[in-house]
């Protein structure tokens, strides 16, 4: 009789009989064979005597169904008895299939010929949990397929690689192993894009490793691949217990020398050039860096202000520390016009902490300071002195403050207000300058524009200049320019009403205007011109007469006009109108008519 079908699906030749169903509960059914095997009288579609080791005469020992199989059996078609269907208990068959728990059962297969399976002794179990494929001196294979009939898994013993797991994808959505232990906890993960973790599920590089890092056995090295092709030693623990890094403590790239150690130095370089020196000294950074005599070292490319040798920044790239070549340090600000160059909101000392100052001869002197009671001092003992011990600032009382220079006070602060000057005392005005002088070789208060012309100059000897240093009278006004107006006299409401200057041709003038500011009624020049326009002078009466320009009253003096010889007239450029007393022929003279008459 051939081998019977057991109603499962045929598989492909290679592939197992067994259904994922039988697998599954194969260990239930084996624990509890004895128990589930069918004790019932043999019937009709029964027989509980069918149980041997030879499989033929078991399947020849089954009687043809006659009634509804029971639950645990299994329905076989026999062929040789006109495929008649006969049923065995599962339990049953695996019992056949495993006798004993030490026993060691061959498995089926096809044997390629009408769907028939045949004993296959490479493929065995022993029931101490043991699953073989192979046997001595013959290779074993399992494919494992994914529901697209694709090998995910595939272990070869024939082949150079004996076991080879493929992904689902080639990106990060999967992974093609994953290694856990009890609690899930990933112990070596395989992801489909070729990142491995090792205790990390998610991979950020080649190989990630997570926990407490990697462990190299003594003179193990770690090493990398060349460009080339060969491969350089990165670090290993030397045989004398020692960490080193590279070939004999050194990394080479392109010939060039990138790490050495040198001693207990190791050395940075680019371009042959030492950028970066560590020691057992400190650490030392910059073009030629030498060992360092300092935890921290940095040397400059330059000695001007074109390069800095450190700029501390924040995430935005604005400097916090900048220290230039040149000596000068910046605080928030990479252009330090000092030594040292504080932006932002200035520099804040604790209390009882004060800023101080080297002296010359090597001591030093408190500047200022917030005392104990937080009030604002500063000096020593609210004094600066000199390197000659002589004190420069003082403070006398409170509110009162001094500067001297050479011993003699040039300035007095007080509540009062301040005075300037030598031997200065406290001030009776807000503002008191005194002169070192009561003569015309000094001034006590000389007032420049930006360009250090004097704009108001106070001489010693009482004399004041406006534009000019050189006051001739007590006050002393300098034109700005010809036909200007050097004085100006306004009314209540900001209009010009009288104005001094220089007129006409740079010569000394008077004007005066209504109160509209615009509107000259007289003008006076000192080149002999003067006229009076849209009114009336009056002379000895503050009410001329009406049709008068010029009223003279007076009961002591009279009108004087010009006196002159005929010569002296007819030089003249005359004008109708004229009056002049001829001291030649002793006679009023007028010009009538465009020509002199005596009358």
């Amino acid at each position: 009789m051939a081998t019977p079908n057991f109603g499962l699906s045929q598989p492909t030749v290679g592939q197992s009989p067994w259904t994922d169903d039988f697998n599954d509960n194969m260990g239930t059914i084996d624990s509890q064979m004895k128990a589930n095997a069918d004790s019932a009288a043999p019937g009709a579609g029964k027989d509980t005597t069918a149980i041997h080791n030879n499989v033929a005469g078991e399947i020849a020992a089954i009687s043809a169904k006659a009634t509804a199989i029971g639950a645990d059996k299994l329905l076989i078609e026999d062929s040789a008895d006109t495929n008649n269907k006969k049923s065995v208990a599962i339990s049953a068959i695996v019992k056949a299939i495993f006798p004993t728990p030490t026993a060691v059962s061959t498995m089926l297969r096809a044997d390629g010929v009408g769907g028939n399976y045949v004993e296959d002794t490479n493929i065995r179990s022993f029931g101490n949990g043991v699953f073989e494929v192979g046997k001595t001196g013959t290779p074993g294979k399992i494919n494992v397929f994914d529901n697209a009939g694709v090998v995910s898994f595939l272990l070869d013993t024939s082949a150079p690689t004996r076991l080879v797991i493929k992904g689902s994808t080639v990106d990060n959505t999967s992974s093609g192993l994953n290694v856990t232990d009890s609690a899930d906890n990933s112990l070596l993960f395989v992801r489909s894009d070729g990142r491995v973790g090792i205790s990390v599920d998610a991979p950020e590089r080649s190989l990630h490793v997570a926990g407490n890092g990697i462990l190299l056995n003594n003179n193990v090295p770690l090493s990398g691949k060349q460009s080339g092709g060969g491969v350089s030693p990165l670090a290993k623990v030397s045989p004398f217990n020692e960490g080193v890094f590279g070939l004999n403590g050194e990394v080479v790239t392109g010939g060039a020398t990138v790490f050495f150690k040198v001693s207990s130095q190791v050395i940075f370089d680019v371009s042959s050039v030492t950028r970066a020196n560590v020691s057992d000294q400190g650490l030392s950074i910059g073009n030629g860096a030498t060992k360092s005599t300092s935890q921290l070292s940095i040397k400059g490319t330059t000695t001007d202000n074109t390069a800095s040798g450190l700029n501390v920044t924040d995430s935005a790239d604005a400097s916090l520390l900048f220290v230039r070549n040149d000596g000068n340090v910046g605080i928030g600000t990479v252009l330090p016009e000092r030594t040292l160059h504080v932006a932002g909101d200035g520099i804040l000392l604790n209390n009882n902490v004060s800023l101080s100052g080297k002296q010359a001869g090597g001591g030093i002197s408190q500047l200022v300071k917030l005392n104990s009671g937080g009030e604002g001092v500063f000096g020593t003992n609210e004094e600066i002195k000199t390197a000659g011990g002589v004190t420069t600032f003082r403070a006398i009382g409170a509110g009162a403050l001094l500067y001297n220079v050479n011993s003699v006070t040039r300035v007095n602060i007080s509540t009062s207000g301040m005075a300037i000057g030598n031997g200065v005392t406290f001030s009776t005005s807000q503002l008191l300058v005194r002169g070192a002088t009561n003569d015309n070789t000094a001034s006590a208060l000389n007032v420049i524009d930006l360009g250090s012309n004097s704009l108001l100059f106070v001489r010693n000897d009482g004399k004041i200049g406006i534009n000019t240093t050189t006051p001739a009278t007590l006050f002393d006004i300098k034109a700005a320019a010809a036909g200007a107006d050097t004085v100006r006299v306004s009314n209540t409401i900001g209009n010009r009403v009288v104005t001094f200057g220089t007129i006409s041709n740079d010569h000394g003038g008077l004007r005066i205007f209504q109160s509209d500011g615009t509107t000259e009624d007289i003008r006076m020049t000192a080149d002999g011109g003067a006229s009076w326009v849209l009114s009336r002078l009056g002379i000895g009466t503050d009410t001329p007469a009406t049709s008068a320009l010029l009223d003279l009253t007076s009961t002591t003096g009279s009108l004087l006009v010009s006196r002159m010889t005929t010569t002296q007239r007819d030089a003249l450029t005359a004008v109708n109108g004229m009056v002049l007393y001829n001291t030649t022929t002793g006679a009023f003279n007028f010009r009538e008519g465009g020509a002199w008459v005596t009358k």
